[in-house]
């Protein structure tokens, strides 16, 4: 997963909002993203800031 480091992928693919982010660091537990996109404004991913999101929550990605 460490070689994701650095690249813009896109989160949840298939989802029906558009979730982009830069993958910051990637840990045991999950991935931490910088989020560059997010379709939806309901404050769950903000744009310009860092999420952290478990592999618990069925986390998917690819690149772009």
């Amino acid at each position: 997963m460490e070689e994701f480091i650095g690249k813009e992928v896109i989160i949840y693919p298939g989802d029906t909002h558009k979730k982009q982010g830069i993958v910051k660091s990637v840990s045991f537990n999950g991935v931490t993203f910088m989020i560059t996109k997010y379709d939806k404004n309901d404050g769950q991913y903000v744009v310009g800031k860092l999420t952290f999101i478990s592999y618990s929550a069925r986390l998917t990605f690819r690149e772009i």
